[in-house]
C-alpha cells in the first residue's frame, strides 16, 4: 500500500513540474506532436500510394497470378496456348479465395481502315468478367458492348487510323495452326481503359470472337487470377500449383512476373523506419533539452530531497515520470491532430495533380500503367502505436543522463548551489 501511495505521490510531482516551465514545456511539446503529426501523416499517405499501385498493377491486366504454357512468356508464340480452358477456369474457381479467373487471348495484327494498314494487338477476353471492378472494362456502358463481329478499338489506335464507332475493320494476322486469318469487323466503341498499351494499340474481342478469329477453340494464351485479397495470394498459389491439371503449366505470383515492382513497392515501405527514427530523434532532442535545464534549475531542491533521506533511485523515477509525462502530453497532442488530418485526407483523396502543372492531367503513364495522382491516406493503428511507443521510449532513455548525475550529487555541495 506504501509503495502505492509513493508512486501515486510521484506521478503527481512529476505532472505538477513539467508546468514549472511552460514556455520550455510548451516548446517540447510541440516538437514531439509535430514529430508524431509526420509520422501519422507520411506513413498513411505511403500506405495509400503503395495500396494505389498495388490495385493498379494486379488489378487490370496483371492480377494477382497468371498461368502460361511454358515459355509463352519468352518468346510470346502465338502456338504456346492452354487448351481445354472452360474446363481449367472452372477447376481454378473452386479454390478458396479465388474471386475470378480471366482467360486471355493475344495476337498480333494489320488493321485497316481503308488503304493504310496498321499493327495493332488483339486482346480476347472475356468482356462480361472484365466490366466487373477491378477489371479492364471495368464501368463500360451496356450501349456499348461488342455483339457478334463487333470490338473496341483504342482511343490511341482509333486516333492514328481516324476510326470511329460504326466503321468497319479488316484485320489480318496469323492463326494458331499457321494459316491467315482475316475477317471484317465493326467497331462498336472507342474506349480508353487503365492499360495504355490497349489504349496505343489495342483492339479488345470478345473471348469466343476472338478465338474464332485465331482458329483457338477451347484454348487460350494466359489465365489471370485474382484473389480476395493480398495475404491470401501465396496459399492461392500454392494450391494451384498441387492441381494436377496444372502441372504442365507455369504458374507464377505477380512480385515474380514483375520483381522490379515488387522490390520498389518493397522500399518504399521502408520509408516508415525513416520516420520513425525522425521521432526518436526529435523526442530524445525535446525530452534531453528540457529535462537537462530543468535538472540544473532544482539541484537546490534535490540536494535538500537527499538530505532529507530521499533515496537516489526515487529521484530518478521521479524525473523519468516527468520525462514519460511530457512525452505522453505532446504525442497525444500530436496523435489527435495527426488522426484529424489523415482522415480527412481518406475522404477527400490528395490530388498530387494540383502540385503539377496545369495540363499535367489527372493520371501518368508508368511500365504501360495509367496510374491515378489522386491519393488517398490509409490509416493503420501501427503507425500511431509506434510513434506512441517511439516516445515512451526515448522519454524514459533522454531522462536517465540527467537523473544519473542527480542521483550522484552530494546533498551539501548542491544545496550551496
Amino acid at each position: 500500500m506504501q509503495l502505492l501511495y509513493g508512486w501515486q505521490t510521484d506521478i503527481l510531482m512529476g505532472w505538477r513540474n513539467i508546468g514549472r516551465n511552460k514556455v520550455r514545456t510548451i516548446l517540447a511539446c510541440f516538437a514531439i506532436a509535430i514529430a508524431q503529426i509526420t509520422l501519422i501523416w507520411i506513413n498513411s499517405f505511403m500506405n495509400g500510394d503503395e495500396a494505389k499501385i498495388f490495385e493498379t498493377l494486379t488489378g487490370p491486366m496483371l492480377g494477382h497470378i497468371q498461368i502460361h504454357s511454358p515459355k509463352y512468356r519468352d518468346d510470346e508464340a502465338i502456338e504456346r496456348v492452354i487448351p481445354n480452358a472452360a474446363s481449367l477456369a472452372g477447376k481454378i474457381a473452386e479454390v478458396p479465395h479465388v474471386q475470378g479467373v480471366s482467360p486471355r487471348v493475344y495476337a498480333p495484327v494489320l488493321a485497316s481502315l481503308k488503304e493504310t494498314g496498321h499493327v495493332a494487338g488483339i486482346t480476347g477476353m472475356n468482356i462480361t468478367t472484365e466490366r466487373k471492378a477491378g477489371g479492364v472494362l471495368e464501368g463500360l456502358g451496356p450501349d456499348r458492348l461488342p455483339t457478334g463481329q463487333e470490338v473496341l478499338v483504342g482511343k490511341g489506335l482509333a486516333a492514328d487510323m481516324g476510326v470511329r464507332a460504326g466503321d468497319t475493320l479488316a484485320l489480318m494476322g496469323q492463326a494458331v495452326d499457321g494459316s491467315i486469318a482475316s475477317g471484317l469487323y465493326r467497331v462498336k466503341a472507342v474506349i480508353e481503359t487503365p492499360i495504355d498499351q490497349i489504349n496505343q494499340a489495342g483492339i479488345i474481342m470478345d473471348l469466343p470472337v476472338s478465338q474464332d478469329f485465331l482458329g483457338m477453340a477451347d484454348q487460350v494464351h494466359e489465365m489471370v487470377i485474382r484473389t480476395d485479397g493480398q495475404p491470401s495470394i501465396a496459399g492461392v498459389l500454392s494450391s494451384l500449383k498441387k492441381l494436377p491439371s496444372l502441372k504442365p503449366y507455369e504458374i507464377l505470383s505477380w512480385d515474380q512476373i514483375v520483381p522490379y515492382m515488387a522490390t520498389l513497392l518493397e522500399m518504399s515501405g521502408k520509408v516508415n523506419y525513416m520516420i520513425l527514427a525522425m521521432v526518436f530523434l526529435t523526442t530524445i532532442a525535446g525530452v534531453a533539452n528540457t529535462m537537462l535545464m530543468a535538472t540544473f534549475e532544482r539541484v537546490h531542491e534535490f540536494g535538500m530531497l537527499l538530505a532529507l533521506g530521499c533515496n537516489p533511485a526515487r529521484l530518478i523515477r521521479l524525473l523519468a515520470i516527468e520525462s514519460l509525462t511530457l512525452g505522453i502530453v505532446g504525442v497525444t497532442i500530436g496523435s489527435v491532430i495527426g488522426i484529424a488530418l489523415t482522415l480527412y485526407g481518406a475522404r477527400n483523396g490528395i490530388d498530387l495533380s494540383a502540385l503539377g502543372s496545369a495540363g499535367q492531367g489527372s493520371s501518368f503513364t508508368f511500365e504501360g500503367m495509367n496510374l491515378g495522382l489522386k491519393i488517398f491516406p490509409i490509416l493503420e493503428l501501427k503507425d500511431i502505436a509506434s510513434g506512441i511507443g517511439a516516445v515512451c521510449v526515448t522519454s524514459v532513455l533522454a531522462s536517465l543522463w540527467p537523473a544519473r548525475r542527480i542521483s550522484r550529487l552530494e546533498p551539501v555541495e548542491a544545496m550551496r548551489t
